[in-house]
C-alpha cells in the first residue's frame, strides 16, 4: 500500500476535509496518511510536512507537493488527495483515472507540447478531481517541464496505461451514483455536501474525538 499525501491550504479548518478523511478511511487501501501544508488541530494519527502558506493558492498548493516529493519518509509512489475529494464506494486499490483523449478544444497548450515530445494521442489527467497515484521522479519531472498541468503530463509521460476513464467528480451527472465526488462551496452547502455527510457519519481514526 503506498502513503497518501493531503494539500491543504492556510486556515483550512472547514469541515470538507473531515469528510473526505472519512471516505479515505473506509473506503480506499493506504498507508500513512500525511498533510502537507495546514493541519488543522481537530486531525490526529497523520504525519505533517509544515510548509509556510504565504503564496497564492497554486504556488501553494505547488510547494506542497514539492515538500512531500522532497520528504524521504513519505512512500513512493504516494497518493495524492485534495481536502474535497470524496470515496464514495468501496475502492481497494486507487486505479489510475483518465477524462479520455484530449480533444481540440481543451488542454490546447498542453496537448501541444506533449506532441512535441513525440505523444500521438495525449490523453487528459487534470480537472478530474480524483486523487492519483503518482512516482516522486516522474512527478518532479513533469513539474520541471514547466507546463501547469502536471498530471496530464505525467499521465502521458509516467503512465504505462491510460487508466479508467471516469467523469469529472466535482459536476457528475446522477452524483448519487458517483463513485468519486468532489465539492466547492456552493455543493458543499447543498444537496451533494448533504449526501456525502449522511453518507460517513461516524467518526474515523484521523480525528481528535
Amino acid at each position: 500500500m503506498s502513503d497518501v499525501v493531503y494539500v491543504v491550504g492556510p486556515d483550512r479548518e472547514d469541515q470538507q476535509l473531515r469528510y473526505s478523511l472519512r471516505s479515505l478511511a473506509a473506503h480506499v487501501d493506504h498507508d500513512q496518511v500525511w498533510i502537507a501544508g495546514h493541519c488543522p488541530d481537530w486531525v490526529t494519527n497523520v504525519w505533517h510536512i509544515d510548509v509556510e502558506q504565504n503564496r497564492g493558492p497554486r504556488l501553494n498548493t505547488l510547494r506542497n507537493v514539492m515538500a512531500a516529493i522532497r520528504c524521504d519518509q513519505v512512500s513512493d509512489p504516494f497518493q495524492l488527495w485534495c481536502d474535497d475529494f470524496y470515496a464514495m464506494q468501496p475502492i481497494g486499490q486507487l486505479p489510475v483515472m483518465t477524462r479520455g483523449p484530449i480533444t481540440h478544444s481543451e488542454l490546447r497548450n498542453v496537448a501541444a507540447y506533449l506532441h512535441q515530445q513525440g505523444v500521438a494521442e495525449p490523453w487528459a489527467y487534470d480537472a478530474l478531481h480524483v486523487p492519483q497515484w503518482y512516482d516522486k521522479a516522474g512527478l518532479l519531472h513533469a513539474i520541471h517541464t514547466g507546463q501547469s498541468l502536471y498530471a496530464t503530463i505525467y499521465g502521458n509521460l509516467h503512465r504505462e496505461d491510460h487508466g479508467d476513464v471516469v467523469p469529472n467528480a466535482k459536476n457528475p451527472e446522477a452524483w448519487q451514483d458517483r463513485a468519486w465526488l468532489s465539492t466547492n462551496g456552493t455543493t458543499w452547502a447543498g444537496p451533494m455536501g448533504d449526501h456525502i455527510r449522511a453518507t460517513f457519519t461516524e467518526p474515523c481514526v484521523y480525528e481528535v474525538s
